[in-house]
């Protein structure tokens, strides 16, 4: 008897202390705002290991392929949700996005702009949609356009226990080929973090971050998947000064 209430009392002390050392640990992270000092000098050592320049070969599996997008008489239809009106949400809507050039969509509040994006870009699992849309003049293929584009949401959807570092290379490792070496996949990263002025903020953690410095950090995952087009809602929201020359 007396030996189980010894193994007991000795279970619940390993299990007491195990809670007091996790949660230490979260809290001296947070309050740091990022990983702890011995994570962040690994970090910078990786970093300076990343950032030589690419080889004539890493660079060329890496080579950014615009596509051009056209769409033709892009229909929408929804049913209200309180009648069964049918909601013409697009009507009869054509245009094209040139490979290689910013396009801007423009219009009031409810104009249907990013109604029509998300119709673009096959984020729509509801409703009725009809027209005709090409990549590059081949009909638009779900599963290959997927691969190929990226989407900037309008709201930061980012895990905020990640470091900015570790979000952007992980998007890098999961979304470029498997055939591509983890090596160039890193310097790849530090590429999208030079590029949107991140590197300098590449220790601290998402949930430390302001508004404009996670909107830089949503556009940087999507352009570490390398996307032949990319879709951005609202990119400039928050945004002022140096913020939109780095856009």
């Amino acid at each position: 008897m007396i030996r189980r209430w010894t193994v007991l009392f000795c279970i619940g002390i390993c299990v007491v202390s195990t809670i007091v050392t996790v949660r230490a640990l979260e809290t001296t992270r947070f309050e740091a705002g990022g990983a702890s000092d011995g994570d962040v000098e690994d970090e910078g050592d990786s970093a300076a290991q990343t950032t030589s320049a690419m080889t004539r070969s890493q660079a060329a599996s890496l080579e950014i392929k615009g596509a051009t997008l056209t769409f033709k008489n892009i229909n929408y239809t929804v049913k209200a949700s309180t009648s069964n009106e049918e909601l013409h949400l697009l009507k009869n809507i054509s245009g094209y996005f040139p490979a290689g050039k910013l396009t801007a969509l423009m219009g009031s509040s409810g104009a249907g702009k990013t109604t029509l994006m998300d119709v673009l870009a096959l984020r729509k699992s509801s409703g009725k949609i009809t027209g005709d849309v090409r990549v590059n003049g081949h009909t638009q293929e779900a599963n290959s356009f997927r691969r190929m584009s990226g989407y900037v949401e309008q709201f930061d959807v980012q895990s905020p226990q990640l470091t900015v570092r570790e979000t952007v290379e992980f998007s890098t490792k999961m979304r470029l080929e498997e055939s591509i070496p983890i090596e160039t996949k890193l310097k790849f990263s530090e590429q999208i973090l030079d590029m949107l002025e991140l590197n300098s903020i590449g220790h601290l953690l998402v949930g430390n971050l302001s508004f404009e410095q996670r909107k830089r950090l949503s556009i940087a995952v999507e352009l570490a998947s390398n996307p032949s087009i990319i879709f951005l809602d609202e990119p400039t929201s928050g945004k002022y000064g140096r913020s939109f020359v780095t856009l």
